[in-house]
């Protein structure tokens, strides 16, 4: 069972991250690249296929993140070349969660982190160490 420290210092950590990608959108687009290109040939699913609590709109593209929450899928308007608004597809949890799992105190996630999915981790890692 987590402590309640440990609950509060990832939900701090995860709360950040989103604080991150609207003063960092530049950031937030490494992660947004990444998730497009390993979710690309993945079917939407509900959230709550996986977990209980979530609503029915809730999706995911799962990939083989290491929880299904990675892919969750926001939609966000954007104005095309047309001039139409349409919907695109904002991973706004890729981030978040990569950062909560690499420095929220959890050593269980950050291990599994580490050891099913490297690419992320080092992604993660590279970009907290060195982004400018």
């Amino acid at each position: 069972m987590k402590s309640s420290l440990s609950w509060r210092t990832e939900t701090h950590i995860h709360e950040f991250g989103h604080r991150l990608q609207n003063v960092m959108p530049e950031l937030d687009r490494f992660f947004e690249s990444f998730w497009q290109s390993r979710t690309r040939a993945d079917e939407i699913e509900k959230l709550n296929k996986f977990f209980r609590g979530y609503g029915e709109h809730e999706i995911t593209k799962k990939d083989n993140f290491i929880d299904p929450y990675f892919g969750k899928i926001y939609y966000r308007e954007i104005i095309d070349s047309n001039g139409k608004t349409v919907l695109v597809e904002k991973p706004l949890e890729m981030l978040t969660m990569t950062f909560q799992s690499i420095l929220g105190g959890n050593i269980d996630r950050f291990k599994k982190l580490y050891e099913k999915d490297p690419d992320l981790f080092y992604l993660g890692l590279s970009l907290l160490a060195r982004f400018k």
